[in-house]
């Protein structure tokens, strides 16, 4: 079985104890207060996952069985809001059982990386018996531990969750070498992978046909001259391969048939096509023909500034950002949602292990290193074609082969280390460098990682409270605490989506009533909420009583222009560098002061 793989002595069972102690503490301490607040896709998904696990409907009013909800009007897809449905169900709703089904998927990749070790690097040789018999470990310990693994694995993005889903189809697909029936669950957690995030569908693909193709050249006896024999090894391998091709990939295609046909397909593609990307940058047949012209117009101008050219240059600009060293390791995605801006996606002593693992991979085991390589790039193409790059959540799916990459170099360092130690004493009579190199490692490691976790769960929180909304929930809890008399409210933000926290906070009987929406899906009144430009017509003139939201220096503003006399006016704030945002009361009853 696979555990009796992973848990080949009793001596590993200590790392392995220590290691799940250590992802499970780094992933669960602080669930739901880091990060700070709810980005508004964690919003949304919580919003749809408590108003499904109370009414068995979403805030649209359908049913939980959708290839996609509509949400705010980005489309999502329901994997991750089933799994965050049955968490709220169980714990109640809370950021802590949205972020849940995340915090498990990251917990279950330390497991799920090891499988794959094993399922990669099969029959290895017994002259690197360390790196065979730890690699699974080593590679769970670098994943417990790494930022981009732990950072996603605490917030409710369904990436997180989807490349999760895709390492368990390829870990059925590597299974699939000695027992065929693993091959159609592979394409089934494919599909699953789809559901949880859209650019699985680009990936999965690619990865089938590459396995496939690599177990069938290992059937070939490529030693032998051409003959008869040869022939029919060509062709039984070649008829299997396709076949069972086919088959896996019907099954993945019969998987997805529901998504297709869902009458919101072709407006979720027009949503992510409308994402700024180097198809849409620029006009690129305008471009060619101005290079051509500014270049003579010569026969080979018209192929070197092909529009089809130019465009591969620019998708392969972006390709190399995402190799970008200093991002990988060094200063990880800018995006304060994605990272924390003082690490990389890994810590920075990994980067000789990239470059030893992968000298290892392509020559001790160069198909499965060509896979993981295969993997890795093909994982970079959907987060390659938009602008924003590079993008650390996009490229999620690349998070398993680099690893297992890292852990390959990360094992031959240490079993060359470990060697050292039969030799301890007599080095330690006539040479001290090796025990001081040793030591400078090993604290240096541990200063990074403690520098980085003490940044992470301490002044990061406060750091990137803008970026993740925090306070908007606060503010959200004041506007509905206050309206004790359930009177208009005009609210005026910057984010149009702030309406998402409100919803979450109100009521059920509240949002059974919301009226029915326009095509963008973005609410604009919600009971007496009218979260729109606020009509100061209706504010001065109409004798009931009123609330006005917006921020405090625009309010300030409006109220000295119109020489207004407010009943009483609430400034909230909830962070440094956050919008300071002012509620103003208007004609208020005196009791409710």
């Amino acid at each position: 079985m696979w555990w009796e793989q992973i848990f080949k002595s009793r001596s590993i069972w200590v790392g392995w104890v220590l290691v799940l102690i250590l992802g499970f503490s780094l992933r669960f301490w602080r669930l739901g207060l880091v990060p700070v607040g709810t980005y508004w896709d964690e919003t949304a998904i919580w919003l749809d996952a408590k108003t499904l696990a109370s009414t068995g409907h979403d805030i649209h009013g359908n049913t939980i069985f959708q290839a996609i909800f509509p949400s705010y009007g980005d489309y999502k897809l329901p994997v991750y809001i089933w799994l965050a449905t049955a968490s709220v169900a169980g714990f109640g709703s809370s950021s802590w059982a949205v972020r849940l089904p995340s915090a498990l998927a990251g917990l279950g990749s330390l497991v799920l990386i090891a499988v794959l070790w094993q399922e990669l690097i099969s029959n290895q040789k017994n002259s690197e018996k360390f790196v065979w018999h730890w690699g699974g470990l080593i590679a769970a310990a670098i994943l417990a531990i790494s930022p981009w693994s732990l950072q996603f694995s605490r917030t409710a993005f369904e990436g997180h969750v989807g490349q999760f889903l895709l390492g368990i189809s390829v870990w059925l697909l590597l299974k699939a070498r000695k027992n065929w029936w693993y091959g159609p669950a592979s394409a089934v957690f494919g599909g699953l992978a789809v559901y949880s995030y859209y650019s699985v569908r680009f990936v999965w693909p690619v990865l089938l046909m590459t396995l496939m193709s690599f177990f069938w050249l290992k059937q070939l006896p490529f030693g032998s001259v051409l003959t008869s024999k040869w022939y029919q090894w060509l062709k039984f391998g070649l008829n299997l391969g396709l076949t069972r091709i086919a088959v896996m990939g019907l099954i993945f295609l019969a998987c997805l048939w529901p998504l297709v046909k869902s009458p919101l397909a072709r407006e979720a593609d027009q949503f992510r096509l409308s994402t700024s990307s180097v198809l849409t940058l620029k006009d690129w047949p305008v471009v060619s023909n101005q290079l051509r012209e500014q270049a003579g117009n010569h026969i080979w101008d018209r192929v070197f500034y092909h529009r089809n050219w130019l465009l591969l240059q620019s998708l392969l600009v972006n390709y190399s950002k995402q190799f970008d060293l200093n991002y990988l390791f060094f200063t990880g995605d800018p995006n304060l949602r994605h990272g924390t801006g003082q690490v990389g996606l890994f810590y920075w002593w990994l980067l000789p292990s990239l470059l030893m693992g992968s000298y290892w991979w392509l020559t001790r085991r160069p198909l499965m290193g060509l896979f993981l390589f295969v993997w890795w790039l093909i994982a970079l193409l959907p987060a390659s074609v938009p602008t924003d790059v590079p993008h650390a959540l996009r490229s999620l799916n690349a998070l398993l082969p680099i690893t297992l990459i890292l852990a390959a170099g990360v094992a031959i360092f240490m079993d060359v280390w470990l060697k050292q130690i039969p030799d301890f004493k007599k080095r330690l009579g006539s040479n001290w460098s090796w025990l001081a190199i040793s030591i400078l490692i090993i604290g240096v490691i541990f200063w990074n990682l403690g520098t980085y976790l003490r940044d992470y769960y301490g002044a990061y929180a406060e750091r990137s409270a803008v970026a993740w909304q925090g306070g908007y929930a606060d503010l959200a809890q004041k506007i509905i605490s206050l309206n004790q008399i359930s009177a208009t409210t005009w609210i005026e933000t910057k984010d149009e989506k702030f309406y998402l926290w409100l919803m979450l906070l109100l009521d059920q009987s509240a949002q059974s009533s919301l009226p029915k929406l326009e095509k963008n899906y973005l609410f604009t009144q919600i009971g007496p909420y009218q979260i729109n430009q606020v009509d100061w017509k209706a504010v001065v003139y109409d004798q009931t009583p009123m609330l006005v939201v917006m921020p405090t220096e625009a309010l300030n503003l409006e109220i000295q222009n119109r020489q207004l006399q407010p009943s009483w006016i609430e400034v909230k704030r909830s962070y440094p560098n956050s919008t300071s945002y002012s509620i103003a009361a208007f004609r208020w009853p005196s009791q409710y002061d």
